[in-house]
């Protein structure tokens, strides 16, 4: 069990309305429940309540970034669009000590004019795959889009 309490983090979680505004419901309930599972794992890596305000922090950053990245991706150019990905979304994800996927991260700029913002938030967190739990909501276990997100890993036959 971890030594932290979750519970006002949780709430804070989930009251903090910059974290999902910019999502429709069903994709700011993805990003949320991943951001409760992330949240859980480093209640689990941390005995100091001050280094896991920290991490609290680094990670409601890296959500925020996710949850502005749709609003963003209307306003900015493609250029600058890659710039508020490396900065609001990889390195934050970096400063929690998560390795990037930057596959993912490519896929996602490239493509995310034509997905479904489900989708994109699907790919934003798979650009943060090595997160621990983040293969509980990965599209490799949901998305349709596989073979767009993900073209090494295909539901159906090889052309």
């Amino acid at each position: 069990m971890p030594a932290i309490d979750l519970t006002g983090f949780t709430g804070r979680l989930y009251e903090d309305t910059a974290l999902s505004d910019e999502l429709p419901d069903q994709a700011a309930v993805v990003l949320l429940k991943w951001g409760e599972q992330q949240l859980q794992r480093l209640a689990e890596k941390h005995t100091d309540a001050a280094a896991f305000e920290v991490d609290f922090e680094r990670l409601r950053d890296l959500l925020k970034g996710i949850n502005r990245f749709f609003r963003r991706r209307q306003e900015l150019e493609a250029e600058r669009l890659a710039d508020y990905l490396q900065r609001r979304v990889i390195e934050p994800a970096q400063a929690l000590g998560w390795p990037v996927n930057p596959a993912a991260a490519q896929a996602c700029l490239e493509k995310q004019a034509t997905l479904d913002v489900e989708v994109i938030v699907h790919t934003l967190l798979e650009v943060v795959l090595a997160a621990p739990g983040s293969s509980d909501v990965s599209p490799q276990a949901t998305s349709p889009h596989d073979d767009i997100l993900r073209p090494g890993l295909r539901s159906g036959p090889e052309d």
